[in-house]
């Protein structure tokens, strides 16, 4: 049980998520044209994507609030974090280079309410539980607010930072492109 693993001081943007631990390979990928995928801007930095499928194209979308999950068949593929902002318009489909996930890979975001987990014993209350990703407030963060059964949600908390009040959760492969 990891609990108030100390990293170096990271940055983090308005969407920011990192794979912190065995990162995938950088993989590009078709980013879809937003008057198809109904996306009304490009993917950004730090934010997690999964598959979409269309009639022609394979092609990464940004996850939606409260996923990644896999209950009955409408499970997300996530497939990683972007590593760059995608090149889609309005009408024309893009590229998007992201960073995959793995077994074992270890992504680090901020909380959905930090005063959750500003303590060991409330941070420690938390491993374990199944989470999803929260856009709410128009940043991804990880839902501890969630907690559920792990038979539905696709993140797992395994650890945080309690002095940068940051997460560390894995991906169940149940809900992962390469689990599938």
């Amino acid at each position: 049980m990891v609990i108030g693993l100390i990293y170096t001081i990271t940055m983090f943007n308005a969407n920011d998520l990192q794979i912190v631990k065995s990162p995938g390979t950088r993989l590009l990928f078709y980013s879809e044209l937003r008057n198809s995928s109904g996306a009304t801007a490009t993917t950004k930095p730090g934010e997690p994507v999964k598959t979409g499928i269309n009639t022609s194209d394979r092609f990464v979308i940004l996850l939606a609030n409260g996923d990644p999950s896999f209950t009955g068949s409408s499970s997300d593929r996530f497939v990683g974090i972007a590593a760059v902002e995608s090149t889609e318009s309005a009408t024309v489909t893009g590229r998007c280079s992201v960073t995959t996930l793995r077994s074992g890979s270890m992504i680090e975001g901020r909380p959905t309410t930090s005063a959750n987990m500003d303590t060991a014993s409330e941070l420690d209350a938390l491993i374990g539980g199944s989470v999803a990703f929260d856009l709410a407030s128009g940043a991804f963060t990880i839902d501890e607010d969630e907690v559920s059964d792990p038979g539905s949600l696709g993140l797992i908390i395994v650890g945080g930072d309690l002095l940068n009040l940051t997460m560390l959760v894995m991906v169940n492969s149940r809900a992962s492109i390469f689990g599938q």
